[in-house]
């Protein structure tokens, strides 16, 4: 006979991990008062710890909510309908991501004052399908912040929505840390005539590099002779934009034999037969640019924020774009991971609003 998974004897080995006033968290953000549903359904989800209990099931088992409540039913816990489960599941985010943010130690791990002051963000996007639909039909684009894991712009595009900084407002003592898809001029310029700073993964193919007299700089033969895995490289260089040169730095690090493994392996994965030798063996290497100046951040301290920000990515299901990807579908729709469940409540009907009209859509997260 298959276990009920909610019957499990567990649940306090679970509470056991979260910080010891997570049930006050609840209650100060409102979770312990009896809700009205469409239903008339009372309290019956007025224990945070059964909604919590609920919630994790439901994410981490990907169990529709029709499945998750008839469990709760039949587990003795509670009975409740599939709409009041979400209702007020609608109700969550604030708490979770609370929470998600002291396991995590984000709020220590990227405290500015660590960073020379900086506020850290990750800018990233995501995909998502409409239902019936095959291939992507939206893109959310997204600014997190690293401190709260709280994602604080979102945008939502149609397929063609292509992944630009720009579409974000920038702020004095902000620093961003970019993929390779932002690592063009004009984004690395808008970031500074915002006033802010980026640390982008570099990309041979979208971002030219010159000497101080406008010759052309081949970075890529300067990285490929670093011999000694860990070690940390700088280099000085400019970028050219439409409002004159700007001043870059070229940080990079040879990769461990193991890490080099792992990281030819998925860009075989991801590229196929398109890969090339020249791919695999930049592969051993993780090159940034950045805006920071030296004075502020030394190249190991940008190698390393750049490494934690991926961490984050791993502790969260292991990509930071699963924290705001969801499938626009019915009540039963099913977020990938707790990260998930956190953004889902923030930019979830955005995404379904749109992929049913069409357009954009742009919002603005209060912090």
């Amino acid at each position: 006979m298959e276990v009920n998974p909610l019957a499990a004897q567990d649940w306090e080995r679970i509470t056991a991990l979260l910080p010891s006033d997570w049930r006050e968290r609840a209650e100060a953000h409102g979770l312990c008062r009896s809700q009205v549903t469409a239903e008339g359904e009372r309290a019956k989800l007025k224990d945070p710890g059964l909604l919590l209990r609920l919630v994790l099931h439901h994410v981490a088992t990907e169990t529709p909510l029709a499945q998750t409540t008839a469990q709760a039913h039949a587990a003795d816990l509670v009975t409740v309908s599939p709409v009041a489960l979400h209702k007020r599941m609608c109700t969550v985010a604030p708490w979770l991501a609370e929470l998600t943010a002291e396991l995590t130690a984000s709020a220590t791990t990227f405290a500015p004052e660590r960073w020379a002051g900086f506020r850290l963000f990750a800018t990233d996007a995501t995909t998502g399908t409409r239902p019936g639909a095959i291939g992507t039909t939206a893109r959310v684009h997204y600014r997190l912040d690293l401190a709260t894991l709280c994602p604080q712009q979102i945008e939502v595009t149609d397929v063609h929505g292509g992944e630009m900084l720009r579409r974000f407002t920038l702020s004095q003592g902000e620093l961003d840390l970019l993929d390779r898809a932002y690592c063009n001029p004009v984004d690395v310029a808008y970031a500074r005539t915002s006033g802010s700073e980026v640390i982008v993964r570099y990309n041979r193919g979208t971002l030219p590099l010159f000497d101080a007299r406008g010759r052309k700089v081949e970075i890529v033969p300067k990285v490929l002779r670093l011999r000694r895995a860990g070690r940390v490289r700088a280099w000085s260089a400019w970028i050219h934009t439409t409002q004159g040169p700007l001043a870059v730095r070229v940080c990079a690090v040879r990769l461990s034999a193991a890490a080099a493994q792992r990281a030819q392996a998925w860009l075989r994965r991801e590229n196929g037969s398109a890969v090339t030798a020249g791919d695999l063996e930049w592969a051993k290497f993780v090159v940034v640019i950045t805006t920071v100046p030296a004075s502020k951040l030394s190249p190991e301290q940008v190698m390393e924020l750049f490494r934690l920000r991926w961490q984050v990515g791993a502790s969260w299901q292991g990509r930071m774009n699963q924290s705001v990807k969801v499938r626009p579908r019915s009540i039963d729709s099913r977020p990938r991971s707790l990260g998930g469940t956190v953004a889902r409540e923030q930019d979830g009907e955005a995404l379904r609003q749109h992929t049913s009209k069409g357009g954009c859509a742009t919002f603005q997260v209060a912090a």
